[in-house]
C-alpha cells in the first residue's frame, strides 16, 4: 500500500472527490472546489493499492498554526478496504507530517456514529461534547490526539483552542439551511458542518423577514429555527444605524425590492456589530462586494467562498478587515483632567464600577515617578486604547491597566499596545512583563496570546530576551534565580523544552515566545527581500512615512501580520523563515532608502493568479486590486504572482547600507546581487546582518 500526499494536479483527486461524495451521508457536505483547494495545499493524504493502482482511502485535513492545531475534516476508506488497517496507515502519515510543527490533532464526530470507536483505537481522547449546527441539533464528540510535546505547548494550545470567527447569514441562506431538501440548498448546507470553525449569526431583521410570511406554520417554524443561531448585538442608536444604511444605500440602485431592502438592513447590523463576514447568494450584493469592503470593512461572500477560506477562518482575529479610515493615530501621556472621559470610554460592560476604575487611574497618575499612563487617540481625539505600567521592580514591567475601545480598529490597537510594551521591556533589559488588569477584552487577550504571554494565577506573564544566544546560553539565562517567583513555573516549562537536541520546530516556537530573542541554533531559511519605499512606509517604516504627505495607513502599520505581493520569479522564498527587508530606491527619492531596515518572520508563501491571491488576502496588506493587477500582475489576470505573509517586524536602529552588504559579500570573494530580487542567505549571514542592524557591531560587543 502506497501512502502519500497529493496536490491539485494528481490523477487521484477525482477519485477522492467521488469517494467523498459517495459517503457524504456520514462525512457531511464538502464542495468540489474545497477538495481542489485542500489538494493545492497538500492537505490530502491518499492510500493507493500498489498492484492495482486503486484508491483505498483518503484523509483530508486543515491546519491552524496560531492554534497549533491539525483538524481532520475527512477520513474515508472505500468499503472494499475497510477492516484492513488503512485508517491507521493514513493517520500515521498525518502524524509524520505534522508532529514537529503542531501540538495536537482534533476531530469532531456525531455521538451516534460508529466511527467514535475508531478514534479511541487510534489514541484519541474524548475531551468533550458540543452542539451540532444542524436542524436536528445532534451532539458532537470532540476527540483530541496530543503529540508528545512538553507541557508549555499543551498549555498554550488550550488557551487558543476555542476562538471562532463570526459570520452573518442573510435570509436566503437562512431558508436554505432551514429547508435542506431544496435542490438549491446544497451550496449553503456545508456551513453547518462541524469542521468549519465559525459562529453563525442572524440579525433582528431576519425576524422581521420571517414575520412577513403569510403561512402561520412557516412563521412558527422559522422563529423556532432562528433560535439555532446567535443574534447580533442590536443595541445601537437610530442615528448610527441610519448613517450606515444611508452610506450603503448609495452603492445600490434607486429602486430595490422589499427583499433587497431587508438584506441591506441585515448588512447594516453586521457592520455595526463589526462582524467580518456577511454570507449571501444575492448577486446584487456580491457584485458590490469590493466597494462595500473598501468603505465598511466587511467581506461579502457566497457560502462556497466562505468554505474555501476555512484555513484563514481558523486564524480568527488575525483576519479581521484591515482597510479602515486613515486618520492619524498618536500615543500621548494621560493628564488628570482626562480621567473622567477615560472612565466613560474604557469601563468594561460588567464587573467594575466607575469609582473603582477611576481610583485605579488616579493611583497610576499619582505615582508619576514610577508609573506611566498613555492613551491612544485618533485625529478626532477619540480614545482608542489605554495602558498604565510601572517599572518599580527590577527587571520587570507591571501593567496595571490595559484597555481598548470597541471600534473595529481597536483590535489593532490591542496588538500595537502589547507589541509596544514588549519592545519597551526588551529595550530596557526588563525580561519579565506581568499584566495584572482583571478586565481584559477579547481583543487584548488575543493579542497577549499572539505575543507569547501565558496565563498564570497573577495575570498574564511574558519573558522576553533582546539577545542573540545559542540554546545553552538561553537555558543559562532562563535558569537564573533572579526571575520573579510567579514566572518560575512557565520558565521551567520553557527550559524543559530547550535542549541541544530539540527539533527545529520546538526551537522556533520558543524563540517566537521569547521574541525578540534570536536563537542561533534555529536553522530556518533566511532571505533578503527588496521592497519599494512607498510600500515599506505602510508596512513598517515610520521614518519614510513621515516624509510622505499622506503618511501611513494606521490599521496597517499597527497590524501584527501583513501580506506582501511580488513577482513569482525567482521562486526562492519558503516558510517558515526570516526576512531582512531591503528598502530600495523606488521612484521617489526618500531619505533612508537603499538599506536593510527591518526583520520579520516569514509565515507563509503562496503562488497563484492575481485574482486568486488578492481575493484570499485582501483583508491583510497594503494593496488594493488595482495595485495587484497593474503593478504586480502587469495587467494579466492569469499571470502567476507570489503572496507571502510576515509578522513580528523589528526595526533596525542601525540600518545596513548597500555598501556594507557589498562589503560582506566581497570578504567571501562573491558579489552581492544589490537586492534586485529576493536572495536566500545562510543562518550565519543572517545572524551577522541582524546583529549589525541591532547593535551596530557584527560581534555584538
Amino acid at each position: 500500500m502506497k501512502i502519500s500526499q497529493i496536490d491539485h494536479n494528481s490523477k487521484y483527486l477525482n477519485g477522492v472527490i467521488a469517494l467523498g461524495d459517495a459517503n457524504k451521508s456520514t462525512l457531511g457536505l464538502f464542495p468540489k472546489d474545497a477538495f481542489v483547494e485542500s489538494a493545492s495545499k497538500k492537505q490530502i493524504i491518499v492510500a493507493i493499492d500498489d498492484i492495482t493502482g486503486d484508491l483505498a482511502g483518503y484523509l483530508l485535513f486543515s491546519v491552524s498554526r496560531q492554534k497549533m492545531l491539525v483538524s481532520i475534516v475527512h477520513l474515508c476508506v472505500a468499503s472494499s478496504w475497510r477492516g484492513k488497517g488503512i485508517t491507521r496507515l493514513l493517520f500515521d502519515e498525518l502524524k509524520k507530517l505534522t508532529e514537529n510543527g503542531f501540538h495536537y490533532v482534533r476531530v469532531r464526530c456525531r455521538v451516534d456514529y460508529s466511527a467514535n470507536k475508531l478514534w479511541a483505537k487510534l489514541g484519541f481522547i474524548a475531551v468533550g461534547e458540543m452542539d451540532g449546527r444542524g436542524k436536528k441539533g445532534t451532539k458532537l464528540t470532540i476527540w483530541k490526539y496530543e503529540y508528545d510535546h512538553p507541557s508549555l505547548f499543551t498549555y498554550v494550545s488550550k488557551q487558543n483552542e476555542n476562538t471562532k470567527v463570526k459570520v452573518v447569514i442573510d435570509a436566503n441562506v437562512f431558508y436554505q439551511l432551514q429547508y435542506p431538501e431544496m435542490p438549491e440548498s446544497e451550496e449553503s448546507l456545508p456551513l453547518l458542518e462541524p469542521w468549519l470553525d465559525i459562529d453563525i449569526y442572524i440579525t433582528p431583521e431576519m425576524l422581521n423577514e420571517i414575520s412577513r410570511n403569510h403561512d402561520n406554520d412557516k412563521r412558527e417554524a422559522g422563529r423556532k429555527f432562528s433560535n439555532s443561531f446567535n443574534m447580533v448585538d442590536s443595541k445601537t442608536s437610530h442615528d448610527k444605524f441610519q448613517k450606515i444604511q444611508d452610506g450603503l444605500r448609495l452603492l445600490f440602485p434607486e429602486s430595490l425590492k422589499q427583499s433587497d431592502e431587508s438584506d441591506l438592513r441585515q448588512l447594516v447590523y453586521a457592520v455595526l456589530d463589526e462582524i467580518p463576514f456577511f454570507v449571501t447568494r444575492d448577486g446584487l450584493m456580491i457584485d458590490r462586494s469590493e466597494d462595500i469592503f473598501e468603505k465598511f470593512g466587511i467581506q461579502i461572500l457566497r457560502p462556497s467562498d466562505l468554505i474555501l477560506l476555512q484555513d484563514e477562518l481558523l486564524r480568527g482575529n488575525d483576519y479581521a478587515p484591515s482597510r479602515l479610515a486613515g486618520s492619524q493615530i498618536r500615543l500621548e501621556k494621560v493628564h488628570s483632567q482626562q480621567s473622567k472621559s477615560l472612565v466613560e470610554k474604557f469601563l468594561p460592560d460588567q464587573g467594575e464600577t466607575k469609582s473603582v476604575f477611576n481610583k485605579k487611574i488616579q493611583i497610576a497618575l499619582s505615582n508619576a515617578s514610577t508609573s506611566e499612563t498613555f492613551v491612544v487617540l485618533d485625529a478626532l481625539e477619540e480614545g482608542l486604547g489605554l495602558i498604565s505600567y510601572s517599572r518599580q521592580f527590577d527587571g520587570q514591567i507591571i501593567v496595571s491597566l490595559l484597555r481598548v475601545g470597541k471600534a473595529q480598529i481597536c483590535q489593532y490597537i490591542s496588538k500595537y499596545l502589547v507589541n509596544n510594551i514588549v519592545l519597551i521591556a526588551s529595550a530596557e533589559k526588563r525580561n519579565t512583563i506581568l499584566i495584572k488588569d482583571e478586565y481584559l477584552s477579547e481583543n487584548v487577550v488575543s493579542a497577549l496570546q499572539d505575543d507569547g504571554f501565558l496565563k498564570i494565577p497573577e495575570g498574564w506573564v511574558k519573558m522576553t530576551l533582546k539577545e542573540i544566544l545559542d540554546v545553552q546560553e538561553t537555558i543559562t539565562q532562563l535558569s537564573d534565580s533572579a526571575w520573579p517567583e510567579y514566572a518560575k513555573e512557565p520558565m521551567n516549562n520553557i527550559v524543559s523544552v530547550l535542549q541541544p537536541m530539540s527539533n527545529q520546530s520546538a526551537l522556533l516556537e520558543i524563540e517566537r515566545r521569547l521574541w525578540p530573542l534570536k536563537i542561533t541554533d534555529v536553522d530556518i531559511h533566511a532571505f533578503i527581500v527588496p521592497i519599494r519605499p512607498e510600500w515599506a512606509m505602510h508596512l513598517f517604516d515610520m521614518e519614510i512615512a513621515k516624509q510622505d504627505l499622506f503618511g501611513s495607513e494606521p490599521s496597517l502599520i499597527l497590524n501584527a501580520e501583513n501580506v506582501y505581493y511580488r513577482s513569482s520569479v525567482p521562486k526562492v522564498l519558503s516558510a517558515p523563515g526570516r526576512v531582512l527587508w531591503y528598502v530600495s530606491a523606488g521612484n521617489k527619492l526618500y531619505q533612508g532608502s537603499m538599506c536593510v531596515k527591518a526583520c520579520s518572520y516569514l509565515d507563509g508563501v503562496e503562488i497563484g493568479t492575481a485574482k486568486q491571491l488578492f481575493s484570499k488576502y485582501k483583508k491583510l496588506g497594503i494593496y488594493k486590486w488595482k495595485d495587484v493587477y497593474n503593478e504586480v500582475a502587469n495587467g494579466d489576470l492569469n499571470r502567476e504572482i507570489m503572496a507571502f505573509k510576515f509578522s513580528k517586524t523589528e526595526i533596525f536602529p542601525n540600518p545596513i547600507s548597500l555598501a556594507e552588504l557589498q562589503g560582506m559579500w566581497k570578504v567571501d570573494g562573491k558579489n552581492f546581487n544589490n537586492a534586485v530580487s529576493p536572495l536566500k542567505i545562510g543562518k550565519e549571514r543572517f545572524i551577522d546582518i541582524y546583529t549589525l542592524g541591532m547593535k551596530g557591531h557584527k560581534d555584538g560587543k
